[in-house]
């Protein structure tokens, strides 16, 4: 709901100059039938039509990223769970039925969308690596440092940023930021 049109930039143009990545933008109403009776749907699949205003849908008006993968070993997603959940707070997102065989396992939190994908030929991930905008640097270190995790802070390569990376419970490189 953060990132809703603003009262005053209706227009896919005057969203994008302002800022926001999404529109709200009016959806057929469908006469009849179960569209009707379950409310109108878009090609968008997860969590992107309002509830409450089942004939409206959201477009996207500005380019952004829906998720980011990571690999992972096949039969690990119990060590995924531990470090993303466990640790990191993140809740999982159910993987869509066509998906779901293939193992892995998804996960969300405010911004943030990351997916495990089972690589049958895992290799972690040691220089290329997701960096995550976090609220609370040092309250997410100490967690880390609890669960045995490293935590490797940063200098000052980034003006206006602080930033460690760490490693997941399968060995990939993650950084996590906060703007001073």
């Amino acid at each position: 709901a953060e990132r809703l049109a603003q009262p005053g930039h209706r227009d896919r143009r005057s969203c994008w100059s302002a800022g926001h990545c999404w529109v709200f933008l009016p959806l057929p109403r469908p006469r009849s039938g179960r569209a009707c009776r379950e409310g109108a749907r878009s090609r968008f699949h997860d969590g992107f039509i309002a509830a409450s205003k089942p004939y409206v849908r959201l477009a996207i008006v500005k380019p952004m990223i829906h998720h980011v993968q990571l690999a992972c070993p096949r039969g690990s997603e119990a060590a995924s769970r531990a470090f993303y959940s466990g640790v990191l707070g993140l809740a999982e997102k159910p993987k869509p039925p066509a998906l779901a065989a293939r193992g892995g396992c998804w996960f969300t939190g405010g911004e943030i969308e990351l997916h495990l994908g089972v690589e049958d030929d895992f290799r972690p991930a040691r220089k290329a690596h997701p960096g995550l905008l976090w609220p609370d640097l040092d309250a997410l270190a100490e967690r880390l440092t609890a669960a045995g995790y490293p935590v490797v802070w940063g200098n000052d390569e980034l003006p206006g940023m602080r930033r460690f990376h760490t490693e997941d419970a399968h060995g990939n490189r993650l950084e996590f930021l906060a703007p001073l």
